[in-house]
């Protein structure tokens, strides 16, 4: 993809940003500064973008666990303070449990890499937070990996303790019990 053979240019500058930093980011958009672009899922001044309803989504979520499931014991496993995502995510669940008399500390959040590999980063969160009812993941994928060592634990999900992603991949509906 180059600035002269191109009309326009769709940048899912969020995806990429979870594999790089914001720098590397705005190097890439310099080189298409000259041509109509718009951002998936980021936002930068001077573009157009397409996002999400993180606040919202996590919001209700996290609503629907403490009203409704009683969960009082929250872990978050989260990503890059460089991803707006995962920074707007972490924002709406501090805010959240504030709302609703939950106190945050940094005990209950660890930071993953948006991937499902982050096995250390899943034992410590388990591991610092014996007592967990819920946790929030900052994606799906990072959910279908904290997923299988809380299945390793001998924990039935669903019933010892709650997780819920974010994003709706495919493979998600098809976790044992679905996420």
């Amino acid at each position: 993809a180059r600035p002269d053979n191109m009309d326009a240019v769709i940048i899912a500058s969020s995806t990429i940003g979870c594999f790089t930093d914001r720098e590397h980011i705005e190097n890439l958009l310099s080189q298409y500064k000259d041509i109509p672009s718009v951002l998936i899922a980021d936002k930068m001044d001077g573009y157009v973008g397409v996002l999400y309803d993180n606040y919202n989504g996590i919001k209700e979520g996290l609503e629907y666990l403490i009203e409704k499931a009683g969960c009082r014991k929250f872990g978050m496993i989260g990503g890059s303070e460089e991803n707006n995502d995962a920074r707007e995510r972490k924002k709406a669940f501090v805010e959240t449990l504030e709302k609703h008399g939950i106190p945050f500390s940094e005990k209950m959040y660890v930071t993953g890499d948006f991937s499902r590999r982050c096995y250390d980063t899943y034992r410590m969160l388990l591991d610092n937070n014996p007592e967990l009812e819920a946790v929030f993941c900052v994606n799906d994928d990072t959910a279908i990996g904290f997923y299988e060592e809380v299945k390793k634990r001998g924990l039935q999900i669903g019933k010892d303790i709650r997780i819920f992603g974010y994003d709706d991949m495919v493979l998600s509906t098809k976790m044992d019990p679905p996420l």
